[in-house]
């Protein structure tokens, strides 16, 4: 990307982060503030959350910021949350085709078998693209916490991809600030200067696969060693 492109993106961010943080702001100045002091605060503060939507537009800042200071003292990290980002753009290409064909398929003059094939494929290129959305999501709130980062996906638990209310939650966040979540992608990627972990992962052959796996699998379990010739010949043994 050229640098009249980077000067772009990093100017329309700040421009619709600026414009979030205001809303946030006026929110919280009409709704908090004449209640401070008073024994309806707590009411008034809980209003102004939901008002939020469940996106907090400042401690998302503090998040992206901290993590693209990693851009330079851990670049397998910062290329890592690139790699994690890259699901907003996913996801909105596979929501926005997935109505675009919609139509198609069903004037289209194929047999309900080729329909419903049709229908999987969109369905499936969509949900695997909102998985990584609520991976974010979660990844993101538990990075703020770790860095003393109040929540920028307000939560009391994990969100559930398998909870159909998550779902609809996440999916709603992300349509009303696509254009700033779109942005952090775009960026993220630029500035990115390593392959991420999936992006290694993708490129080595099914042996470098096993062999890191089995490293993964020794660092994390006790007492335990396994080699490849184990997942070879023995996978139920070594596994179990």
């Amino acid at each position: 990307m050229t640098s009249n492109a980077q000067m772009d993106l990093t100017s329309r961010l700040k421009i619709v982060m600026r414009h979030a943080t205001a809303i946030q702001d006026s929110l919280y100045d009409n709704i908090v503030l004449p209640k401070l002091g008073k024994d309806d605060y707590q009411t008034a503060y809980t209003e102004y959350v939901n008002e939020l939507g469940g996106f907090d537009v400042r401690a998302f800042r503090k998040c992206i910021e901290t993590i693209r200071e990693q851009k330079n003292n851990d670049p397998q990290s910062f290329a890592n949350w690139s790699e994690k980002f890259k699901y907003i753009g996913e996801y909105v290409n596979a929501r926005n085709n997935f109505n675009e064909k919609a139509r198609e398929i069903n004037e289209c003059d194929g047999t309900p078998s080729e329909k419903a094939a049709m229908w999987d494929t969109l369905d499936r290129q969509r949900t695997t693209a909102h998985n990584g959305v609520i991976s974010l999501f979660n990844d993101m709130n538990k990075f703020a916490t770790q860095n003393s980062i109040a929540m920028p996906y307000p939560t009391f638990e994990a969100f559930d991809k398998g909870n159909p209310n998550d779902r609809a939650h996440v999916a709603d966040i992300l349509m009303r600030h696509e254009t700033l979540l779109e942005t952090v992608n775009l960026i993220l990627a630029d500035e990115k200067t390593v392959e991420s972990e999936s992006e290694k992962s993708r490129q080595m052959t099914f042996s470098e696969q096993m062999s890191k796996a089995i490293e993964i699998y020794n660092s994390l379990v006790n007492n335990v060693t396994l080699t490849v010739e184990d997942l070879t010949t023995k996978p139920a043994m070594a596994l179990s």
